[in-house]
């Protein structure tokens, strides 16, 4: 049997972008298993079985696989505790990037950031894929999904609301990029408290208003995330009784 033989259950986004970044690195790919496939004997005559299927299904498709002591099972959730695999050699996989398309998806497993769990194994594909990993204890776990869902999800909530509002005043959305491309740069440098500017961090009330009283006019229905907005920026700011 190869040493670098992987299986795979759940060729969605998740699991095809990994299971391209594997083979970039030399890995074998064997069996994969979509939802038609009886995945019972996933761990035979291979290394790795990545589980990529969703978290919901995750406890059940392991309970389904019969074990194999010489294989490790891995799969690829931020919430899912090692605890759904049962008593397979566990372990978990979690990278912080967002995952659109296989290619795309490989490219970007490439140096990125891991929270491992488990058997060794999940330690050796982070250090293969040239990224940088960190533990995650399963007790921590909802929580530091919840901490990648505000950092991307939340994210691309807020930058909607940029788009909408850019297009309310014919500004493409591309000329704002490089100023959130540099507010990302400065958290990165500074902490997000010293890279706070703008009209919150300088206590800025006035302007504030002609803010809100113009999306009231123009975008009503984008009042009240701005106002949640502004109150967790002057939070941070220290700037809450200048409004």
């Amino acid at each position: 049997m190869s040493t670098r033989r992987f299986s795979l259950i759940g060729p969605g986004r998740a699991g095809q972008s990994l299971g391209v970044a594997l083979v970039s690195c030399g890995w074998t790919s064997g069996p994969v298993f979509g939802r038609r496939n009886d995945p019972t004997r996933a761990l035979n005559d291979v290394d790795l079985c990545v589980l990529a299927v969703p978290d919901d299904a995750i406890a059940a498709v392991a309970s389904s696989i019969e074990p194999n002591d010489d294989t490790v099972l891995m799969h690829l959730s931020g919430a899912t505790p090692l605890s759904a695999l049962g008593d397979h050699r566990a372990a978990s996989l979690h990278p912080l990037v967002s995952l659109a398309e296989p290619i795309r998806g490989a490219e970007a497993l490439r140096s990125a950031w891991f929270a491992v769990a488990g058997d060794p194994m999940a330690d050796r594909v982070a250090e293969e894929l040239s990224g940088q990993r960190f533990r995650i204890a399963d007790e921590d776990r909802a929580l530091y999904h919840a901490t990648a869902v505000v950092a991307s999800n939340h994210l691309v909530v807020l930058l909607a609301q940029v788009e909408r509002l850019a297009m309310e005043v014919g500004v493409p959305m591309e000329a704002f990029l490089p100023l959130i491309r540099g507010a990302i740069d400065n958290v990165d440098h500074l902490g997000a408290h010293a890279a706070l500017t703008g009209p919150a961090a300088r206590g800025d009330s006035d302007t504030i208003d002609q803010h809100r009283a113009a999306i009231a006019e123009r975008i009503p229905d984008d009042l009240d995330l701005y106002n949640e907005l502004v109150r967790h920026a002057q939070h941070l700011a220290g700037t809450e009784a200048a409004d």
